[in-house]
């Protein structure tokens, strides 16, 4: 009949009571939950698992330099910008000025004026050395020339991505033959702040110890299982003539060439 709805019959869940049978109580609302748990595996195992060491191999290398400078930034130079920054010496106008602000500021800090030249000697220290006095190429150094070649280089010619280098490439110091300078580096270059901008028109000397014509041998480590040795050396012999090592590569310091071992 028409606005007349017959009842359907459904069966609704009734919590289980001491002597109901399966058929009083029905069947669970939710019965995947309950499956699902009388199912659930074993916890997983979180056991740190450390893995296997990369397969670095090692090459020896030997390069000929035409040019090296290495101006390093020392821990010492730092310390000694912050004294004379701190004591003053810089804003002074007049010799007199300047020395009576750092003799005041080294006696506040409990320093002699023997440790302040100490300091300076250190933080002027031109070049990294070993410790039988030798002039060495740092790690550093080489690792930011390859960086540079990848960077710039073909990408047909690219050993590895820029951003790889460090994780694929492990290269040691290249040691000298040399234990002094040879000469003097010196030129005139712009005033600029940290930001770049130019501070003034007039420019300032700039002067940097230098060595040429020696010869430098080291390691160069490689994970070889994403690079390949013959394109790493045929990078790194671009790399003397277009990028160079060291100090002042842009204005054509440090350039190299390979040589046979």
């Amino acid at each position: 009949m028409r606005g007349h709805h017959r009842a359907i019959p459904c069966r609704r869940y009734h919590p289980a009571k001491a002597g109901d049978t399966p058929a009083r109580a029905g069947p669970h609302p939710f019965p995947f939950a309950f499956a699902f748990l009388a199912h659930t595996p074993a916890p997983l195992s979180l056991t740190w698992k450390e893995p296997p060491p990369v397969p670095f191999v090692e090459h020896k290398v030997r390069v000929h330099l035409e040019t090296y400078i290495g101006h390093p930034y020392w821990p010492e130079r730092e310390k000694l910008i912050n004294i004379q920054k701190e004591s003053g010496l810089s804003r002074a106008r007049t010799a007199q000025t300047r020395r009576k602000a750092l003799d005041d500021y080294l006696a506040a800090i409990d320093m002699t004026r023997g440790q302040y030249e100490d300091l300076e000697r250190a933080a002027s220290r031109p070049f990294y050395t070993s410790g039988e006095g030798v002039i060495i190429v740092p790690a550093l150094h080489v690792v930011s020339m390859i960086v540079a070649t990848c960077d710039t280089i073909s990408a047909r010619a690219r050993p590895c991505p820029p951003n790889l280098v460090r994780t694929l490439i492990r290269p040691t110091g290249w040691q000298t033959t040399k234990t002094a300078p040879d000469g003097v580096w010196e030129r005139y270059s712009t005033v600029s702040s940290g930001t770049g901008q130019k501070l003034s028109n007039q420019r300032a000397l700039r002067a940097d110890p230098y060595i040429e014509d020696a010869d430098a041998t080291g390691v160069i480590g490689i994970d070889d299982s994403d690079i390949r040795a013959d394109v790493l050396w045929k990078a790194l012999a671009w790399a003397g003539v277009h990028v160079g090592i060291g100090a002042a590569r842009k204005m054509g310091k440090g350039r190299f060439t390979l040589t046979p071992l």
